[in-house]
Formats: C-alpha cells, structure tokens, sequence
C-alpha cells in the first residue's frame, strides 16, 4: 500500500516566497533584535565588529567541545539567559510565526543553548533557488532540508554558512504530517544545525570523524553529535518547548522523522 504523501499548501507557499527577503525588525514576527545583529547574520559582521575578535578561541579537540557544551547546559540559566529563553518560547508559541523569525532568534538560541560560541562566526540565511542551493550548499547538499558549510576562501567575515532550504521544507511533498506545525519542524532542523556549527567553530575543522563513519554514522552525526545533541534537547525542550527529533537515532537508519532528510 502506497504512503500517503503531503503536499504544500497555500501558507506553505507564502512562507517560502516569503524567504526571499531580508528579515527586518520593523516587519515579520515582532523580536527585540536590532538591525545591525540581523545585517551580521545575513552577510556576515564588519570589521569593526568586535563580537568577531572575541569569537576566536584556540581549538579544542571535538571530545573537549562536545564535553565543554555538556558542562554549560548544565548550569542554571543566567539572567540574560532566562530573558532570552522567554522571547524564544514566545516566538515558538505565536501560531501567525514568520520566516524571518529563525533568524532574529538566532543570537537568543545561541546564548541560551551554544554558550555564545556562535556569535559573530555564523552566515544564517535561507535561500530557495537552485542555482542559489548549489552553490551554498554545494551539489551534494542542495537536496537537503538545511545544511552548514565552510566558505572555501575563509576570511575574517565568516566562518561557517547554516543554509536553510527553502523550496524543500516549504514546496517538497513530504511522507508524514506536522503534528505540531511545520513551524515547530523547522526549530529543529536549526538546532540540528546549529550543532554543527558549535563543533566547526570549537574545533577549526569540519565536523568529520572518519572513524565514526566506520560505526554506521555518516561521520557527521556520531558519538559526539549525539551527545551534543541530547544535552540540548534536554536543555531546549525544558525551556524552550523545542527539540530535534534526530537524538538517538543512526543516520544510516534513515532519514528525518518528519520527511526531511540530511
């Protein structure tokens, strides 16, 4: 018996001719985020941009990131911390949710969840084209949901790209409903991401263990992914009522729960 298939509907197409333009704090979902912070994430920070000097660490081996992130989720929430929290939580509950709101809450996920780690160091961005997929994403990701790359010619701007996949989370057919709305689905996927992100700029390298790949991962989403990726969910779903659904899971098992693949 053939699955059912779910296809877009006309709100899934607002939002993703929705995606091709810039967020503004004046339009779309209304957040306590500045021009300036919205600019940096969408093209990268200036170089008077100081967030990007105090970005730069010395790498650490995936193993002391992965445990550094443990020990921080595991302390209580600070008072900017606990503010952040509660805008996001509002963002996730606000059922008339905007494209633009994954992005304006960037800067509150990463200091409540990346102990501000991602700052300054990250290009957030969705684009919808093809052309556009390729050359973000590259010709092997471009069929993804979302993915975080590295700019081959690295500079100072940028480290690494999370490119959301416009066309294939709103226009792609998927195989399982959204039980919670496809809005809930798409805070996952930047969790998902943002992971990645935490342990390229922690480690100065692509979050490859060939080793791993020997396991059954794809080398992407091993032992330390997981465990990245369980302290914060724990952390996500207490206080945020988010959380991705690839804990736990091998991805050689399968893809997405919810239709996406990575």
């Amino acid at each position: 018996m053939p699955s059912k298939t779910f296809h877009p509907t006309k709100e899934d197409e607002a939002h993703y001719w929705a995606t091709n333009r810039n967020p503004r704090t004046d339009t779309g979902t209304p957040y306590a985020v500045t021009e300036d912070e919205l600019s940096q994430l969408q093209h990268g920070p200036q170089k008077h941009d100081q967030s990007w000097h105090l970005a730069q660490r010395r790498p650490r081996t995936v193993s002391k990131a992965t445990w550094h992130l443990e020990k921080a989720l595991q302390r209580p929430l600070s008072k900017d911390q606990q503010a952040a929290a509660k805008r996001i939580k509002a963002a996730v509950d606000n059922p008339a949710w905007t494209v633009d709101v994954f992005a304006k809450a960037f800067n509150d996920l990463d200091l409540v969840l990346y102990d501000r780690r991602l700052k300054g160091r990250v290009q957030f961005k969705w684009c919808g084209s093809e052309k556009g997929l390729r050359k973000s994403m590259g010709r092997d990701m471009y069929h993804h949901v979302a993915a975080v790359t590295v700019p081959r010619q690295n500079t100072w701007s940028v480290a690494v790209e999370v490119t959301l996949n416009a066309f294939n989370i709103f226009m792609k057919p998927t195989r399982s409903p959204f039980p919670r709305g496809k809005g809930h689905a798409i805070w996952g996927t930047v969790l998902h991401e943002m992971i990645h992100a935490y342990l390229i700029i922690m480690t100065d390298a692509e979050d490859i263990d060939h080793d791993e790949e020997a396991e059954g991962f794809d080398g992407a989403h091993g032992r330390h992914f997981q465990r990245c990726l369980r302290a914060v969910n724990k952390r996500a779903k207490e206080y945020l009522g988010i959380e991705e659904h690839f804990a736990g899971q091998r991805p050689s098992q399968g893809v997405y729960d919810l239709g996406y693949g990575y």
